[in-house]
């Protein structure tokens, strides 16, 4: 079957490539160079890791960066929330949450990230406390007078510290604080003493929705975008605590650690709708607020958070106690017993910023540690899932609940061979020393990078779960710094060290008609003719050129590690999930298949699409893949 390639590039189509599932060698149609100015991203150092290794920036994806070695390897950092987002520009810029003042609106905002924060200098009773606000929506949050008191809110001066903003005093004795995280905004209702009046039945916010509609599914409430019926914003599941410190409990003094027995999920969220108006109700069980063992200050925690693009990004605790509980809110993530309790956590990743035809020199998992009830010494392991689970629907019964996915063994579904393991945990560390680091293997990386649907994540348990102490880790949801979040870190060679690309540094001569380059780095040399060029308005110019690699063990027409731009090609694996294009100087860019848009998405860095459509011609279907730009 023959299946033709047609290459758009600035609303133009150029040329027609034919080819099979596999290389054919006589491939002749020539493609269009784009002539318009390239930006050329700076690489940048990363000091704190390693001074010896560069970022390259053009390889940023929304939850990783990736960074070239002194050996040539590259190093991909992989997080489980955002790290960056798209600028004007459409490239990736590091997310910054830090509240700076706009002068012009009198509000304190984010400083970049996908969406817009604002809050107010001062709180009044007469305008919302804070305004989100994302492409052309918004939501507006306004406070209700307290349920029980019809106390109003106050009027009171916002405190800012880094992402955070607190509002002493709302209510009598009643702080509100703010955090902007990478794909939320956390709220505290911070109750410093108990009321002498009692606590209120319900807390309610009225929101004021522009562009949003809301709807519920399988228990969770969304805001979607109105114009493309797209979610866009869902209401974590909320948990309160107390101060109380257990005896032995220790944790890092740069974050606020919660022990297993100052945590209640027994708190429930409803809403309503009226005038395009959402009234939220945070509902808390009263007799955990009142029971006397209570220790202020005490907190109630909604949070607000923004849909990511992918499903691989997300982490949870599991616990024998609390059978059918969720813990995908939790701040730290962990492993082990209290008292009758065991705690198991569940994290999964994203590895599709990862190449597919790389070759993985190593994976390893790397969290920081945290918080512990005790001492008392164990080992924990990672193990590998086999089960898939959603991370607000798994319990220590279920790896889903919608539908219901009962695990296979209560406490979930793994091979029971560790990957790795860490040994003798007993006490907490500075956070400086805090990283823990386990193996994964590269047969498991690989099949994830080969097989999405495969990837099931990790479980991390204690090794010894009859020894009463848990150790317990920042999780993706805590408000510190991402540094500290759990992180994949993945190291691969891959088969685009060919060709010409920014990142890479080149030692450069020129040559009659052409110029030879070569790779500092890979000592890959690579010899480039420009044979001919067509010169036309508005950038639609055309250049043939001609390339040699070194390194390549390709044959074309011109002979062996020679290609050109009538050569660039296409190779589909036998799925059909991933196309590997190679362009003009011999580059290779993978492409993976995306069932929501059913187009073929290019990797970090070029933002391109392929496209593919068929039509029945001559009594024969072909195939048409069209490459274009996102």
């Amino acid at each position: 079957m023959n299946k033709n390639l047609t290459k758009w590039l600035s609303s133009f189509i150029v040329g027609a490539m034919v080819f099979t599932s596999v290389p054919i060698s006589n491939i002749s149609t020539v493609n269009a160079i784009d002539s318009k100015d390239k930006t050329v991203n700076t690489p940048q150092i990363n000091p704190e890791n390693n001074a010896n290794r560069v970022e390259l920036v053009e390889e940023r994806s929304e939850t990783s960066k990736t960074f070239l070695n002194p050996d040539g390897t590259l190093t991909a950092e992989i997080s489980q929330k955002p790290i960056h987002f798209k600028n004007t520009k459409n490239e990736w810029q590091p997310i910054e949450n830090e509240l700076k003042i706009n002068a012009k609106e009198q509000v304190f905002e984010n400083e970049a990230n996908s969406f817009k924060v604002k809050f107010n200098q001062e709180q009044t009773s007469d305008n919302p406390i804070m305004e989100i606000e994302d492409n052309k929506t918004s939501a507006e949050f306004e406070l209700a007078p307290l349920e029980h008191t019809d106390a109003e809110p106050t009027i009171t001066e916002g405190i800012v510290d880094g992402e955070s903003i607190l509002y002493p005093d709302v209510y009598p004795n009643i702080d509100i604080k703010y955090t902007v995280g990478n794909d939320r905004v956390k709220e505290d209702i911070i109750y410093n003493e108990k009321p002498s009046e009692g606590f209120p039945d319900q807390f309610t916010y009225k929101m004021e929705l522009n562009g949003l509609i809301v709807k519920e599914s399988e228990g969770i409430i969304y805001l979607y975008e109105k114009e493309n019926n797209e979610p866009l914003y869902y209401f974590d599941m909320p948990f309160m605590y107390d101060s109380y410190k257990p005896e032995g409990f220790q944790s890092v003094k740069e974050i606020e650690s919660i022990p297993e027995d100052a945590i209640s999920y027994d708190i429930q969220l409803k809403h309503e709708v009226i005038n395009n108006e959402l009234f939220l109700h945070v509902i808390p069980n009263k007799e955990w607020l009142e029971d006397e063992k209570r220790v202020y200050p005490l907190t109630i925690d909604p949070t607000l958070v923004k849909l990511q693009s992918s499903n691989y990004v997300v982490d949870t605790n599991i616990r024998s106690a609390l059978p059918t509980q969720t813990g995908g809110n939790d701040t730290e993530i962990g492993g082990g017993r209290y008292d009758q309790n065991i705690i198991r956590g569940l994290l999964k990743f994203d590895v599709s910023s990862i190449p597919v035809n790389s070759d993985v020199m190593s994976s390893r998992l790397n969290l920081w540690y945290s918080s512990t009830s005790n001492n008392n010494k164990i080992d924990l392991s990672v193990h590998n899932v086999t089960k898939d689970w959603s991370e607000n629907q798994a319990t220590w019964n279920l790896a889903k609940s919608t539908p219901q996915t009962p695990w296979t063994t209560k406490g979930g579904d793994f091979v029971s061979v560790p990957l790795s393991t860490v040994h003798g945990l007993t006490g907490i560390l500075d956070l400086a020393w805090a990283q823990m680091s386990w193996d994964i293997p590269t047969y498991l990386t690989y099949s994830w990078m080969y097989n999405p649907s495969s990837n099931n994540g990790l479980l991390l348990k204690s090794v010894q779960e009859n020894v009463n102490t848990y150790k317990k880790f920042i999780s993706s949801e805590h408000p510190i710094d991402s540094q500290y979040h759990p992180m994949l870190v993945i190291t691969y060679k891959t088969s685009a060290r060919l060709g010409l690309e920014d990142y890479w540094k080149y030692d450069v001569h020129p040559l009659i008609g052409g110029n030879v380059f070569s790779n500092i780095t890979t000592a890959n040399n690579v010899v480039q003719y420009n044979d001919f060029s067509l010169l036309a308005r508005g950038g639609y110019g055309f250049d043939f050129t001609r390339t040699y690699n070194s390194k390549s063990l390709e044959k074309s027409i011109f002979g062996y590690g020679w290609t050109s731009s009538a050569l660039e090609n296409l190779f589909i694996n036998s799925s059909g999930n991933t196309i590997d294009y190679t362009d003009e100087d011999g580059t290779t860019h993978t492409f993976t298949y995306d069932p929501a848009t059913t187009q073929y998405k290019s990797g970090p860095g070029k933002y391109l699409t392929i496209r593919e459509y068929s039509k029945l011609e001559n009594n024969r279907v072909n195939y048409y893949y069209e490459l274009s730009d996102q």
